[in-house]
């Protein structure tokens, strides 16, 4: 009987167009959603505000993993820190709408991609988009890239479409050898300021200049 309150709802789109995922086996068991962030510091306070958030839905007593790598061609050391709440009904729905089947996996089992939905313009939220911004969002030459470099080029005029209609913001896609980026023009950032300066953590408030 568990639900996903409005607000959490809200922040949970942004989430999903940048770093949070939602795993389900197949149609009969119920979605999880996962959550992972690099190990960097400027990182944490972001993670732990995503982690309380979502901790009702958690196991209880849950604690984040911590994982540390290295890098055997370069030597570099890497970190990241992730959680994963329960299975449960609230997430399916969230899973039919940002994921399609793609044939099966190694085992037999669906395989699933991640898309943008059709109608993203009814979901995204100020707080949707605070969210993204801290999840993939990066400060440029005074406006804002987006990174969404597994979008295809229509699901990108997609999301631009939706920010220059529902948030009147002056947008466009920029091309990075990982993927496409879209652009938020730095004429735009006093609106994104305004629109998202109260969802976010002070450690973040640097993508917006502030």
């Amino acid at each position: 009987m568990i639900s996903i309150p409005h607000l959490v709802f809200d922040k949970l789109i942004g989430l999903l167009l940048s770093d949070l995922h939602i795993a389900r086996r197949n149609e009969i068991q119920n979605a999880r959603l996962l959550f992972a962030q690099s190990g960097k510091p400027e990182k944490f306070e972001f993670f732990m505000l995503v982690f309380e958030m979502l901790s009702v839905f958690c196991v209880h007593g849950l604690k984040p993993t911590t994982r540390v790598w290295q890098d055997k061609l370069t030597g570099k050391a890497y970190s990241s820190i992730s959680f994963g709440t329960m299975q449960l009904p609230c997430f399916n729905l969230l899973h039919e709408t940002f994921y399609t089947k793609d044939g099966l996996n190694t085992v037999g089992k669906p395989k699933y991609i991640k898309i943008v939905p059709l109608y993203i313009y009814n979901l995204l939220t100020s707080a949707g988009l605070a969210f993204w911004i801290m999840g993939d969002g990066s400060r440029q030459n005074e406006g804002i890239h987006l990174s969404v470099y597994a979008c295809s080029e229509i699901e990108c005029e997609l999301l631009i479409s939706v920010l220059t209609r529902k948030f009147n913001l002056k947008c466009s896609i920029h091309h990075h050898v990982k993927g496409p980026r879209l652009y938020i023009d730095k004429a735009s950032t006093i609106i994104v300021r305004e629109l998202v300066k109260p969802y976010m953590v002070p450690s973040m408030l640097y993508k917006l200049g502030l």
